[in-house]
Order: structure tokens, then C-alpha cells, then sequence
């Protein structure tokens, strides 16, 4: 086993997709710098050390800045790991020496519109899929983990309740969330159907020039399947709304499977309170601190008043612009209203004084 696998074998309780990507950062650092992960390579000076990484910084240096600081610190976890610590000025003169920070990739802002038009294209596994994911806050890897069991689903309560445990969340805290009805209807349908799902799926793998995926037909998980599929999925769903734009740049999708719990968090964020709402999406800083205090119970009630807005098939239109057309009619109804009654006030007044006129002439007449 080279220095490599031991690093990673540490990491035995993060995602497979997690490993995969230290495994990938260390191999692509090793090829860069030529040198080998052996146990030498420890043996190095402190200069040589750090020659190595700002060789490797040059080749990354114009990759997205969240990728290529995320690459910089499995580096040095590597090398903490295996007695090399290098002083924290150095790491952060390397990080800071590009200008350009944060995301580079321009996400669109996913709408209810979109959401719908998406389900109108789905299965029974996309709509509840899609609808969890949406209405619960829940991270896609948390979501395809979730069992299929009491101790996880509690579809019974108002609204339906789901327990996370620390095992499946990505910051090891457990926590619990809800969901809509319409999102609970979906996950029944599923269940109904997802068996049949999963013997069709068993059996298209057994056929000639297959590549078996190893499908378990008593996979216990909600959603038994990887990300990849998903991913997948919502980029073919893309391409049918017409959605499927790439960031110019960095050639990622601008609206991803990931834009659903975004939607989630900003329709949430309408009425409920910033600590809950960070709590039920699932935010490491408002956990580490906060989960002791919140029960089912105290979170249930914010939810229930989001319902509404975490709609989505039986969302209610936006009659904003109508709203306003509304507005202006009635404007101009009173303002109409106003000139008819100063007219009638007027023809009043006038055939008041023709009527007096009038009888003064008969007056005249009679004396």
C-alpha cells in the first residue's frame, strides 16, 4: 500500500465520491511535481517541500477558486498526516496570490416554473425524488442514503417528518426535517412502485452487453441508486425545459440537482427564522451549536407556514402582475366614479336654477 492509500484508507467514513476525489488530487500532485508517494519522499527539506506544492500550484492556479483551495488542502492534510507541517502564512501567501475568489460559475435561479415543468417529464422516482429534495432541504448524497424504514420516514405526522442520522448527513450531526403532503404523495407512489423498479432493472443488467451495475432488489435506501444516474437525469430534464446553459467559463450547467435545495432554502426563507431555516438545510456552524435545542416540535409549526410557498404542483399562480392591473381598474373606477358624481351634482344645479328660472317667468305672467 503506498502513502497515498494509507492517507485515504483514514478516511473510511466520508463518501465514496469523497475519497475518489483525494485519491485523484494526490495521484495528479504526484505526476505534477515527478516525484513518487513513497516513504522518501517525507525525507524531503522543508524548501523542497514547499517547491513541490508551488509547482503544483502553478498548474491549477487557473482552475475555479473553490476546486483549487480544496485541492491545496488535501496537500496539506497529506503531508500533516504524515508529520509535515509547513508554516500557515505559506498556505495562505499560495491561496492569496489570485485575485479572483468564491465561485466562478454563474448558477441561474431555479423557479417554481421550472420544478413543475420538469415533474411533468418524470416517473413516479423523479417526482418523489425531486419533490423531497425540494421541499426538505436535504443535500442530494444525505437524500440517496436515507433509508426506507419507520426510523427514518415518519410520513404519519403534520407535516411529515424525516430523521437524518449522523451517519448519512455530511457533517456527521444528525437532524431532522420535513416535507410537503405533495411531496409525501409522491414518496407513497414510489413505494408502491419502486420493487417493480428494481426487478426491471436486475433484469436489463442480465441481458447480453450489459454493463452490470450490481443492483440489489432488497436495497433498503428510499432511493436506491448512486449519484451519477441523478446527475444524469436532471441534465437530460435540462435539455427538455430548455435549461441546459453551460457557465461559459467553467462549461458546468448553471442550474444542477443541487439548485433544488436553493430553491428550498430561499423559499423557506420567507417566514421561517434564519437559525431554523439554517438548521433544517443542514448548515455545519448552526448545528455544531444549536441541534440540543431544537425538537420536532418547535421547528413544526415554522414549516407548516412555508407550506405554502414550498408548493410546487399545487402552487398558487403569481398573480402579482394581475394583482397590479386589478389595482390600476379600481383606480380608474373611483376616479371615474368622482367625475360622474361632480357631473350629476352639475346637471342637479343646472336644472335647479332652469326651475327657478322657470317660475319666475310664471310669476311675471301671473301678475
Amino acid at each position: 500500500m503506498n502513502e497515498i492509500e494509507k492517507f485515504v484508507s483514514k478516511y473510511k467514513k466520508r463518501s465514496k465520491n469523497t475519497v475518489d476525489n483525494y485519491r485523484r488530487i494526490l495521484n495528479n500532485y504526484f505526476k505534477v511535481i515527478e516525484k513518487e508517494p513513497t516513504p522518501e519522499y517525507f525525507t524531503q527539506t522543508e524548501d523542497e517541500f514547499k517547491q513541490d506544492i508551488e509547482m503544483y500550484w502553478q498548474t491549477i492556479s487557473d482552475h475555479a477558486p473553490k476546486t483549487r483551495n480544496m485541492w491545496i488542502y488535501c496537500i496539506k492534510s497529506f503531508l500533516m498526516r504524515n508529520g509535515i507541517e509547513l508554516k500557515t502564512m505559506f498556505y495562505r501567501d499560495i491561496l492569496e496570490s489570485v485575485k479572483e475568489k468564491g465561485a466562478i460559475t454563474q448558477d441561474d435561479v431555479l423557479t417554481t416554473e421550472d420544478i413543475q415543468k420538469v415533474l411533468a417529464h418524470g416517473n413516479e422516482k423523479d417526482r418523489a425524488l425531486i419533490l423531497m429534495l425540494a421541499t426538505s432541504g436535504m443535500r442530494i448524497g444525505e437524500l440517496l442514503k436515507l433509508e426506507d424504514d419507520k426510523e427514518s420516514l415518519y410520513l404519519d405526522h403534520d407535516p411529515p417528518y424525516i430523521y437524518l442520522s449522523g451517519k448519512i448527513t455530511k457533517n456527521g450531526y444528525p437532524r431532522f426535517t420535513f416535507i410537503t403532503n405533495e411531496a409525501k404523495k409522491a414518496v407513497i407512489e414510489w413505494q408502491r412502485v419502486k420493487k417493480d423498479y428494481l426487478k426491471r432493472v436486475q433484469h436489463k443488467n442480465n441481458l447480453p452487453n450489459v454493463i452490470n451495475r450490481e443492483k440489489n432488489v432488497n436495497d433498503t435506501r428510499l432511493f436506491p441508486f448512486g449519484y451519477s444516474p441523478v446527475a444524469e437525469r436532471w441534465r437530460w430534464f435540462m435539455k427538455i425545459i430548455g435549461k441546459a446553459e453551460k457557465d461559459k467559463r467553467t462549461n458546468r450547467t448553471k442550474l444542477h440537482i443541487h439548485s433544488l435545495r436553493a430553491w428550498c432554502n430561499t423559499k423557506l426563507g420567507n417566514t421561517m427564522p434564519d437559525m431554523k431555516r439554517n438548521y433544517i438545510i443542514g448548515h455545519t456552524t448552526y448545528l455544531s451549536k444549536e441541534y440540543d435545542k431544537f425538537k420536532e416540535a418547535d421547528i413544526r409549526e415554522d414549516y407548516k407556514k412555508a407550506m405554502n410557498d414550498l408548493a410546487v404542483l399545487e402552487a398558487n399562480p403569481d398573480l402579482s402582475g394581475i394583482n397590479e392591473q386589478l389595482s390600476d381598474v379600481v383606480t380608474e373606477n373611483i376616479n371615474l366614479k368622482k367625475r360622474l358624481d361632480m357631473l350629476e351634482k352639475l346637471i342637479i344645479q343646472q336644472g335647479n336654477e332652469a326651475l327657478s328660472e322657470l317660475k319666475k317667468r310664471e310669476n311675471k305672467k301671473d301678475i
